[in-house]
């Protein structure tokens, strides 16, 4: 839950080795994700932090895309099954303006609607690091699919994956 996150948050201040940490299914809601964001500013180890269903809401997701504008260590982020909401994609996108690390992030079964995607669209032309998006069942609306995919066919890179349920 979210005081065991809190107390890894902790740990992370401190870590050198830590490499991968996986809380899936852990339920640490808004207070778990902000601690862990804090960490993420000074950790310089971690490079996979997965984070799939676990109560995470908008402020969450915008704490960690804040630690993105300064982490250099994480190349893989796993957001898919939280409550993130559009602002929340926005503050991803932006992230990735300034982010060269991140490479694999994974929004699969959230909803950002149209406008977070289009920001995410836009946020891939100026990331080149980025290697994978993931929106599995992401609803985007037929402007942003049309967005993401002049992006890639501009850039030449096939970044984004989604499946139809």
């Amino acid at each position: 839950g979210e005081g065991g996150a809190k107390a890894l948050a902790e740990a992370l201040h401190r870590n050198t080795a830590l490499q991968t940490l996986n809380l899936r299914w852990n339920k640490i809601g808004e207070g778990g994700a902000e601690a862990l964001a804090e960490a993420l500013h000074r950790n310089t180890a971690l490079q996979s932090l997965n984070l799939w269903d676990n109560k995470i809401g908008e402020g969450g997701a915008e704490a960690l895309a804040g630690a993105l504008h300064r982490n250099t260590s994480l190349s893989t982020l796993d957001l898919g099954l939280n409550e993130l909401g559009e602002g929340a994609a926005k503050a991803l996108a932006k992230a990735l303006h300034h982010n060269t690390t991140l490479e694999t992030l994974d929004l699969s079964y959230t909803e950002h609607g149209e406008g977070g995607a289009k920001a995410l669209a836009v946020a891939l032309r100026h990331n080149t690091n980025l290697q994978t998006l993931k929106l599995s069942a992401f609803y985007i609306g037929d402007v942003a699919a049309e967005a993401l995919k002049t992006v890639m066919a501009e850039t030449g890179r096939n970044v984004v994956t989604w499946e139809e349920d």
